[in-house]
């Protein structure tokens, strides 16, 4: 997508993560879009920047998100950076290669 493409708005975002008074919306608010950003070169880190700052129960669904996009996202440089991240996704991969997640 656009957004993830665009290098100066997920810096705006991951700095808005950081310090706006309403990070924890705007973080539940990029929820939908995280399997998307999570492959991309600097949305991989705004991702992990709205992890951080989501409550445990968003975190949960995001995570659960994520697990139904984690072939491609382990397919991705930069996915398989967030994945390894979240011990739970990180399960799903143990043992499957590249080759493998991009063919499914």
């Amino acid at each position: 997508g656009v957004l993830g493409d665009d290098e100066n708005a997920t810096q705006v975002l991951q700095k808005a993560l950081q310090h706006a008074p309403q990070k924890v919306a705007l973080a539940q608010g990029m929820v939908s879009q995280f399997a998307q950003l999570a492959r991309g070169r600097r949305s991989h880190q705004t991702v992990l920047a709205a992890l951080q700052v989501l409550p445990q129960q968003d975190q949960e669904r995001a995570v659960a998100l994520l697990s139904q996009k984690v072939q491609k996202l382990w397919a991705s440089r930069y996915g398989r950076l967030v994945v390894k991240s979240l011990p739970r996704l990180h399960e799903l991969c143990v043992g499957m290669t590249r080759r493998e997640a991009a063919a499914a």
